[in-house]
């Protein structure tokens, strides 16, 4: 698959959904939070370089937003 495919569209539709799902198991914003960046930061070690880093920041962003919009929708 195309790399900027992946890191334009691919990647941070896995990042909502995933964030979706975490919160609505644990209704907390810092559980997909540390799941998001973890799992990026592994992403980055073992298939990417270092570079990466700068999108695993934009990742965890899109989870923070997407956390965040959650929890006030709930209320």
């Amino acid at each position: 698959m195309n790399l900027f495919l992946l890191l334009i569209i691919v990647y941070p539709l896995v990042t909502i959904l995933l964030t979706a799902v975490l919160w609505a198991l644990t209704r907390k914003v810092s559980v997909p939070l540390i799941v998001t960046f973890v799992v990026f930061v592994l992403l980055m070690f073992f298939e990417y370089n270092t570079t990466f880093l700068i999108w695993v920041l934009v990742y965890t962003v899109i989870s923070l937003v997407t956390s965040l919009l959650l929890k006030k929708r709930k209320r």
